[in-house]
């Protein structure tokens, strides 16, 4: 759209921007003195951690300013061990681009492949350093960043069925069940299960605990109780039914 990714218009209507290399050595603080003086909102989806390293954590933002609000983006804030894993969700309000089942119709590789154990993997490569690691520490070919077809996003999409196949035979070696190799370019990575097979970990005060009465602006509504039993697995019909 006019040069600009059709994602990137979606999510972006009606806002304004400024960029700021968080690396630089002013630039946390001067973030920290727009949100202080202009924000009543601050929201942000940076990987787990890296705001409370920039010093930009509720504590240290809610400390110069107690009437701010922040809100940290976390897919899985309640399950702990994978609150350090990057994932990836969007609600766009725009009119969608022809439907491409699980794979995203305008950024790739990203989207479910198969690997040589039968199971499939889903993927989600979101910018060039993603891809750029992908290439070199899952594919284990590095040149395949810098080859003319791949070398941006656009390219990419554009020639989807050639990098899926280079993709599905890289993938011919590698078992679902080898984490490490696929989780090592530090992108969002899962592997695809049936319903079957969805394994549910819990943690006291977490998911288990979720439901009952609560006090608000309406005292005493009943946000619904789900019985997830003994195993904390939840029912069929997730209303232990």
């Amino acid at each position: 759209m006019r040069g600009l990714a059709s994602h990137f218009v979606w999510t972006r209507r009606s806002k304004e921007s400024l960029t700021l290399d968080l690396k630089h050595a002013q630039a946390a603080a001067l973030l920290k003195r727009l949100i202080i003086e202009q924000a009543d909102v601050p929201v942000q989806n940076l990987a787990p951690g890296a705001a409370a390293r920039l010093g930009l954590s509720f504590e240290a933002l809610s400390a110069a300013k107690p009437e701010l609000i922040v809100c940290d983006i976390s897919m899985l804030e309640a399950l702990g061990e994978w609150m350090g894993i990057p994932l990836y969700d969007a609600f766009d309000d725009a009119s969608p681009p022809p439907r491409s089942g699980a794979s995203h119709a305008t950024i790739h590789p990203c989207g479910p492949f198969p690997a040589g154990d039968g199971k499939t993997v889903m993927l989600g490569r979101q910018n060039e350093r993603e891809w750029l690691a992908f290439c070199d520490k899952v594919l284990l070919q590095p040149a395949l960043a810098q080859d003319a077809r791949f070398t941006s996003n656009s390219r990419r999409s554009a020639q989807r069925e050639a990098l899926h196949a280079l993709i599905v035979e890289a993938f011919a070696t590698l078992t679902a069940a080898e984490p490490a190799r696929l989780e090592c370019s530090d992108a969002a990575v899962a592997l695809a299960q049936e319903g079957a097979q969805v394994q549910w970990d819990t943690e006291p005060g977490t998911a288990t605990e979720l439901g009952g009465r609560t006090d608000g602006p309406a005292p005493g509504v009943d946000a619904g109780h789900h019985d997830l039993g003994a195993t904390g697995k939840p029912r069929i019909d997730g209303y232990g039914k």
